[in-house]
């Protein structure tokens, strides 16, 4: 009788152990398969890059699009190793082509989203272009991470409460004072 109750006892915390290990690997995968607000806002960056980019080569706006990278140069260089390290982080040895699959995913999805109707298409895209110009340089992450084709990258948020970024999230070198030229301080 003694054994048989060690036994069920046994059967049981073999059981609640497994039950435990299941729930904890749950939620690391949903750790997994959702982004921290930095991430979310670059993968939404990527969107907004990739819709530029389409916009730029559909419409013949290329110079337009030549000047968003010449303007966000930085944030978009940062943003590309931010992506490099979640997706590493995410996919192990297989994150950059998992980067590439979703940067490919992300143009064809922008330029269905043009549609068959280029001449409608491209009259708004100016407007975009436009408004994203006049960014100030920091804000670019922000803006990507509101507009309605934000999650168009297929992510969730791991968080529910309104995206918050911090400096460090939007521009690697805001929060650092402008070195002063010795001829400005001068003045």
């Amino acid at each position: 009788m003694v054994k048989a109750h060690r036994r069920r006892w046994g059967i049981g915390a073999v059981a609640f152990a497994t039950l435990l290990a299941f729930l904890a690997s749950e939620g690391t995968a949903f750790a997994k398969s959702c982004a921290s607000d930095a991430d979310y806002a670059a993968l939404s960056l990527r969107v907004l890059q990739s819709d530029l980019l389409v916009a730029g080569l559909r419409c013949r706006k290329s110079a337009q699009y030549g000047e968003f990278v010449t303007r966000f140069k930085t944030e978009l260089k940062s943003n590309g190793g931010t992506l490099k390290k979640y997706y590493s982080k995410r996919h192990g040895g297989g994150g950059r082509r998992q980067l590439d699959l979703l940067v490919t995913r992300l143009a064809n999805d922008a330029s269905r989203r043009a549609g068959t109707d280029t001449h409608g298409y491209c009259r708004q895209v100016p407007n975009l272009f436009d408004e994203v110009l006049k960014i100030d340089k920091g804000g670019l992450k922000q803006f990507a991470a509101s507009r309605p084709e934000a999650g168009a990258h297929g992510i969730t948020r791991c968080s529910s409460s309104p995206l918050k970024l911090a400096v460090s999230d939007i521009e690697p070198a805001a929060g650092k004072p402008e070195k002063k030229s010795k001829k400005k301080a001068a003045k």
